[in-house]
């Protein structure tokens, strides 16, 4: 599991920028205790979401990964891979949101949702285009207060799901025989966009980095 710090009052548990450089180690099967939004912005490689779906990514493509759905990332870019998250609290989402937005969600995020979707690269979407307005309104405080925040999550997941069902259902890649071992890996980095090659290393315990807009936020991984 990796956890991130979340707010039992708030929807919106974090936003996090990571670019990962080679040379690429194995990441872990893994699961979040939040929902996690992904957008590629840069780079390539293969996505595993759940035990049986395996998708080839590029630039543009996006996930949603549910709380508990194991998933992992296996990066091929060059010069980097780049990704950008946004982790929403979904206890608060499905049991403490306003009940006007929970019987509009609740059948949006039900059935095949359940599994995670994926949305591929090769074009932008109304999706990934507020998924990154989200990220310039953040960096230029804009998106400040908690019910902008929310506004903004709720019309991100309705646009994922009204997307997802418009779009041809894209054909995993065939299953691998086998997934990445279960040992941690750990990738370090430095200030926002730093171009430097980020550090990597192996631990049995540690705690992933990355960072926003300067500020580290932190995953621990039990």
């Amino acid at each position: 599991m990796r956890s991130y710090p979340v707010d039992e009052d708030a929807l919106l548990a974090a936003m996090t920028d990571i670019p990962f450089y080679p040379p690429y180690l194995p990441d872990a099967m893994h699961m979040h205790n939040c929902m996690e939004i992904g957008l590629c912005l840069a780079g390539e490689g293969m996505l595993h979401l759940g035990r049986e779906q395996t998708f080839a990514f590029s630039p543009g493509a996006l996930v949603l990964v549910p709380q508990g759905v194991p998933h992992n990332q296996m990066h091929a870019g060059v010069p980097l891979t780049h990704w950008r998250y946004i982790a929403l609290n979904e206890d608060y989402l499905l049991r403490r949101m306003p009940r006007r937005y929970q019987s509009e969600l609740a059948p949006l995020l039900g059935g095949a949702a359940r599994g995670g979707i994926f949305l591929p690269g090769g074009g932008e979407g109304g999706a990934q285009a507020l998924f990154s307005l989200m990220f310039s309104l953040r960096e230029g405080v804009i998106l400040r207060s908690a019910q902008q925040e929310e506004l903004c999550a709720l019309l991100l997941l309705t646009l994922i799901v009204r997307q997802a069902e418009s779009t041809p259902a894209v054909a995993p890649c065939p299953k691998r025989a086998d997934f990445a071992s279960e040992k941690t890996v750990v990738y370090r980095k430095g200030q926002h966009f730093d171009a430097q090659p980020a550090c990597i290393e192996r631990r049995s315990e540690t705690v992933h980095l990355c960072a926003f807009a300067g500020s580290v936020n932190a995953f621990k991984c039990d």
